[in-house]
């Protein structure tokens, strides 16, 4: 009777491990602000039920159509309009909340805020708070979660981020209320 020998014991056959891969940086690494993650749930709801994004209004006429066209029982599709209806509500809520922390009449005080926490010198003026923003590219959510790591290199930066994760800020109502120094247009 004879033996084969089997393969010799010890690390099996293949790459040598190497050093670890870096850590991603910073920036990557925090949080999403509240209106990412209510805009990812948003996005994740549309393609669980293939409709494509639009206005509440809209959104609710397409579940209507596609429960209608699909024959779904009433409780589903009122726990499908329930659903869009709580997440459009969030994000109204998200926006209320964001202009409400530039809406008090501590305007310059609040911008000196933002400005200490973009690492940038207070203001003794808004004009000069606004010039000292020139160059700053941050999302509007992103700066009032206090996420000011989340600043891009360029408004061009920021405009991809802007339309890759739908955080779109209502303009008026940015203008109204005081977060208009924060105001880049996206093309």
């Amino acid at each position: 009777m004879s033996t084969r020998p089997g393969p010799a014991p010890g690390p099996a056959p293949g790459p040598a491990p190497g050093p670890a891969p870096p850590a991603a940086p910073a920036a990557l690494q925090r949080a999403p602000s509240r209106m990412a993650e209510i805009m990812a749930r948003l996005s994740t709801l549309l393609k669980g039920l293939k409709i494509k994004r639009g206005s509440c209004d809209e959104v609710l006429k397409a579940v209507d159509r596609k429960a209608e066209s699909e024959m779904w029982l009433p409780a589903e599709t009122e726990r499908a309009r329930a659903d869009v209806r709580s997440i459009f509500d969030e994000v109204e809520r998200e926006q209320r909340r964001a202009a409400e922390f530039m809406s008090s009449n501590r305007g310059l005080e609040r911008i000196n805020e933002l400005l200490a926490g973009l690492g940038r010198p207070p203001a003794p003026s808004k004009n000069q708070a606004r010039l000292a923003l020139k160059g700053v590219f941050i999302n509007i959510y992103d700066l009032i979660d206090g996420l000011f790591d989340m600043q891009h290199e360029s408004c061009n930066a920021l405009s991809k981020y802007t339309k890759r994760n739908k955080l779109y800020f209502p303009r008026q109502q940015a203008k109204a209320e005081g977060l208009r120094y924060f105001l880049h247009v996206l093309h």
